[in-house]
């Protein structure tokens, strides 16, 4: 990492609201540039001021919205603002006959769709990892996956509490596909920009 990332200071405001206005903004500001000089710095940045930078300045931008001050424009996180976002309102008539036939399209044939969410539950200990790292692989080489077709596309795997030599253990239980990457305590809020610099260092 450069002297000038090491340099960069770095306080959390979880007392946000007792902050003026004015403060808010001043500090919102100096936020925005210090993520504007990670950016910069690029694979020389150290990760995790990045993402306690961005985790500051969310906080921030939070607080400045609930007084109904708009915080500056940033293009890279305009969709996390509800301020930025252009809702259009329909009716459900005329939202019906917008759907395209991408509402049948699978990643995994009647289990995972290729748009929207999908939420495996259960208690602790009982395989919930182990099943997702199988359909991970499954997708990833584009196998089948309980005897159900899969698309295959790249996969990433999001880690935020397994340790190392656990999560080394699972990974190792079966095939590694090439197309599978893993995100290990991402930053709060994943976006692509940092999902494709760690696949890119995992490719390296």
């Amino acid at each position: 990492m450069t002297s000038d990332a090491q340099s960069i200071g770095l306080t959390a405001h979880p007392e946000s609201h007792d902050l003026s206005t004015r403060r808010l903004q001043k500090l919102y500001a100096e936020a925005d540039e210090k993520l504007s000089l990670f950016e910069d710095l690029g694979s020389e940045a150290d990760p995790e001021l990045y993402t306690w930078t961005l985790h500051d300045l969310r906080i921030l931008g939070s607080e400045l919205q609930r007084r109904g001050v708009k915080p500056y424009s940033i293009p890279h996180l305009g969709q996390t603002f509800a301020a930025e976002s252009k809702l259009d309102l329909l009716a459900w008539r005329e939202y019906l006959t917008t759907i395209t036939g991408q509402q049948n399209c699978w990643t995994v044939e009647g289990l995972l769709p290729a748009i929207g969410l999908a939420v495996l539950q259960g208690r602790g200990k009982q395989g919930k990892s182990t099943l997702v790292r199988h359909l991970c692989g499954a997708v990833a080489s584009g196998q089948q996956f309980l005897r159900r077709a899969t698309t295959a596309k790249p996969v990433v795997y999001v880690n935020y509490e397994m340790p190392d030599s656990y999560m080394k253990l699972l990974l190792n239980a079966a095939e590694i596909p090439s197309n599978a990457f893993i995100l290990n305590w991402p930053e709060p809020v994943l976006q692509l920009r940092w999902s494709s610099r760690r696949s890119a260092r995992i490719r390296g």
